[in-house]
C-alpha cells in the first residue's frame, strides 16, 4: 500500500502566489493563537503551508484557486467522452524535483486535501459525525515510503479527524478542535471520474440553498471582504439544475483555451451557503464554465449564468 499511497501524493504544483499568501496566513494564524491560550491547534502554520506539486501537465493550487502556468503547452478542448473524465490521481514528482507539501492527511488508502468549503462555526457541531481518530506529524516531502503508508499520516500535525454528517466519507471529512471549535473541510476527488454535473451537485448538496455571495477577482486576490448578495433563490436554483445538467472537463483541457481570463470583467468567485451550514465556494467563468476545486470545470448553459452572472456585481 506504501507505494499506492506515495504514488498518489505529490501531484499537485501551486504557484508562487500561492506560496506568498500562504505566509501571510500563516502569520495570521500565528496572531490568532496568541489570542486564544486554550488554542490547541498547534499546527495551523503547517496546515496552510502549501507549496509545489503537480497534477499531470497543468498548475493548480488546493482548493480555493488556481493558476495556470504551463502556457507554452497548448490544448484543444476535447470532446466530451460520456464516460465522464477522470481526475488524475495525487503522485509523487519525478526524481531530482522537489516539493512541499499541501494541507492533507491519508485515510483507508485515500488522500484528503484541504476544501474550499468552509463550515459556519455555529453549525460545526450539527455536522460532527462519527470520530476516525487523529492525524500524524511529521508528514513531508522527505518522508519515506513507510510513513505514507501509515493511517493518518498528515502534513497538518495533530488533529481530530471526523466525518461529516450527510456527506459520503469517501468525498468530504473534517477536522475538528474541540478546545477551539476550529474546524476544517477535507476532500477526497483525485483519482475519481466524474461523468456529469449532477455527481458533484449530489456530493455538495448544492440544492439546499440558502443564499449566495459573489465577489471580483481583485477583491478574492487583496483578501478584500467585499461581497455582493444574491438572495433571488429562483434564479439560484436555476443555477444549479444548470450545473446539474452539465458537461464535466478537466482543467488541462479548458484554460489554455480561455486564455488570460482572471480578471474582473471574466473571472468572479460564488459562494452557495447551504441549509445546514456548509459554505460551497466555486468560480464563474463569463464564457460559460464553473470552476470546482483543482481540477475540475463545467460546462453550463450560456444564458442562464448570464443571468447569474449580471447580479455578481
Amino acid at each position: 500500500m506504501s507505494d499506492k499511497i506515495k504514488q498518489e501524493m505529490n501531484r499537485i504544483p501551486i504557484p508562487n502566489e500561492l506560496h506568498e499568501r500562504a505566509i501571510v496566513g500563516v502569520k495570521k494564524a500565528k496572531s490568532d493563537i496568541k489570542k486564544r491560550k486554550n488554542y490547541l491547534y498547534k499546527v495551523v502554520p503547517l496546515a496552510v503551508s502549501i507549496a509545489f506539486l503537480s497534477i499531470g501537465g497543468y498548475s493548480v493550487w488546493n482548493a480555493n484557486h488556481q493558476s495556470y502556468e504551463s502556457q507554452k503547452i497548448v490544448f484543444s478542448l476535447k470532446e466530451f467522452d460520456k464516460s465522464g473524465v477522470t481526475i488524475p490521481a495525487i503522485e509523487l514528482p519525478k526524481s531530482g524535483e522537489t516539493a512541499k507539501m499541501m494541507p492533507l492527511f491519508v485515510y483507508k488508502g485515500r488522500i484528503y486535501t484541504q476544501s474550499s468549503t468552509k463550515i459556519d462555526p455555529q453549525h460545526v457541531t450539527n455536522l460532527l459525525g462519527e470520530k476516525l481518530g487523529k492525524t500524524k506529524v511529521g508528514l513531508d516531502e522527505w518522508s519515506n515510503q513507510d510513513e505514507y503508508a501509515v493511517e493518518f499520516a498528515s502534513s497538518i500535525g495533530e488533529v481530530d479527524v471526523y466525518s461529516v454528517k450527510g456527506y459520503q466519507q469517501e468525498f468530504r471529512l473534517m477536522t475538528y478542535d474541540v478546545s477551539s471549535g476550529y474546524a476544517e473541510v477535507y476532500e477526497s476527488l483525485n483519482g475519481v471520474t466524474i461523468s456529469s454535473g449532477s455527481e458533484i451537485v449530489e456530493k455538495l448538496h448544492l440544492k439546499n440553498i440558502e443564499k449566495a455571495k459573489s465577489r471580483t477577482y481583485d477583491d478574492w486576490n487583496n483578501s478584500t471582504e467585499k461581497y455582493t448578495e444574491i438572495n433571488d433563490k429562483a434564479l439560484l436554483h436555476s443555477f444549479v439544475n444548470a450545473l446539474n445538467d452539465s458537461i464535466p472537463y478537466l482543467r488541462e483541457d479548458v484554460e489554455a483555451k480561455l486564455g488570460n481570463f482572471q480578471n474582473n470583467e471574466q473571472y468572479k468567485e460564488l459562494t452557495i451557503s447551504l441549509t445546514d451550514g456548509t459554505n460551497v465556494t466555486l468560480w464563474a467563468v463569463k464564457d460559460g464554465y464553473i470552476s470546482y476545486g483543482n481540477a475540475l470545470y463545467f460546462k453550463i448553459d450560456q444564458k442562464i449564468l448570464m443571468n447569474l452572472w449580471n447580479q455578481m456585481n
